[in-house]
C-alpha cells in the first residue's frame, strides 16, 4: 500500500490588484457603458464582460476595481450589488486637462495598500526589479510565482498615473501643486488624500471606535464584516498609518516662552 503524499502548502501572497492602474480605468469605462450610475450585481457585471458565473478571473478584476477606489459595494451573497464611484466617474467624465482628474488618477494609483506601502518604503521612487522583488518575497511573503505581475502592475501604474517624489508627502500644511483646487469630495487636498475620509454620520454595517489623546481625538471605522482578503488590505494599512502617525512624534513641539520678571 502506497502511502498518501501530504500535500505541498501553498504560500497565499498577501492580497494585491490583480490588474494595473490603466486597464481598471478601461475597465471601469466599461462597467458605466453598461450600468451607468446605477448598482448591479456582480454576476450581471462579470457576464458584460464575457465571464461566465462568479470567475475567479472575473472577482480578481472585481476586486481590483475596489482596491483602486473605482466600485462600493453593497449587499451579501448573490444580492451583493457594485456601482462606480464618483472617483471613476470623474476620471471617465472629466476632460484629460483638468487637475482634479490628474489628481484622482495619483490617489488611485496608491489606494492599494501594497502599492503604497512600496511607494513610500523607496521614498516616491520605482527601485530596481531585482530589488523589489527580493522586498517583497522576503519582507512581505509574496509568492514568488506572483511577484512579477505584481512588480509589473506596479511599475504600470506609477509610470500611467505620472507620480513623482514630492507624491509622497502628507502633510496637510503644506501646500499641494493644486493650490487651493478642491476634489471631487468638495474638500482641499494634500498632495496625496488620506486614506481615511470621515463621513459625517455613520452608516449602517459600520463600527467606530474614538480614542481621546492630549492631542487630540483618534477615529477609526471599519466595516461589520470583512472578507479575508479585506482584512489583510485593513491590517496593511493600519500599519501605514501608524507608520506615518510616528512621523509626526515631537514634529509641533514647541518651547514655551520663558516668563520675564516683573511680568504679570
Amino acid at each position: 500500500m502506497s502511502e498518501t503524499k501530504p500535500k505541498k502548502p501553498r504560500l497565499r501572497s498577501p492580497a494585491y490588484p490583480a490588474i494595473d492602474l490603466e486597464s481598471a480605468i478601461s475597465r471601469a469605462k466599461q462597467f458605466k457603458e453598461y450600468a451607468e450610475t446605477s448598482a448591479v450585481t456582480i454576476t450581471h457585471v462579470l457576464e458584460h464582460w464575457g465571464y461566465k458565473g462568479k470567475s475567479s478571473g472575473g472577482m480578481k478584476i472585481i476586486a481590483a476595481l475596489g482596491y483602486y477606489g473605482f466600485i462600493e459595494d453593497s449587499g451579501t451573497g448573490d444580492r451583493r450589488k457594485v456601482k462606480l464611484t464618483e472617483r471613476a466617474r470623474r476620471i471617465i467624465l472629466d476632460h484629460s486637462d483638468s487637475p482634479v482628474r490628474a489628481q484622482e488618477i495619483k490617489d488611485a494609483a496608491l489606494s492599494p495598500a501594497i502599492f503604497m506601502e512600496l511607494w513610500e518604503h523607496y521614498d516616491g521612487e520605482v527601485p530596481p526589479e531585482a530589488e523589489l522583488r527580493t522586498f517583497l518575497v522576503l519582507e512581505k511573503n509574496f509568492n514568488e510565482k506572483a511577484v512579477n505581475s505584481v512588480i509589473a502592475d506596479f511599475k504600470n501604474t506609477i509610470e500611467f498615473a505620472g507620480l513623482s517624489k514630492s507624491d509622497i508627502l502628507n502633510d496637510p500644511e503644506k501646500p499641494n501643486d493644486l493650490g487651493d483646487q478642491k476634489g471631487t469630495d468638495g474638500a482641499r487636498r494634500p498632495s496625496i488624500n488620506p486614506a481615511v475620509m470621515v463621513p459625517k454620520k455613520l452608516e449602517v454595517g459600520m463600527n467606530q471606535d474614538t480614542f481621546t489623546l492630549d492631542e487630540g481625538q483618534a477615529l477609526l471605522q471599519w466595516p461589520d464584516n470583512f472578507t479575508p482578503e479585506s482584512y489583510e488590505d485593513f491590517e496593511g494599512w493600519i500599519q501605514l498609518v501608524l507608520r506615518k502617525a510616528k512621523r509626526s512624534i515631537g514634529k509641533h513641539t514647541q518651547t514655551e516662552p520663558e516668563s520675564r520678571e516683573g511680568e504679570d
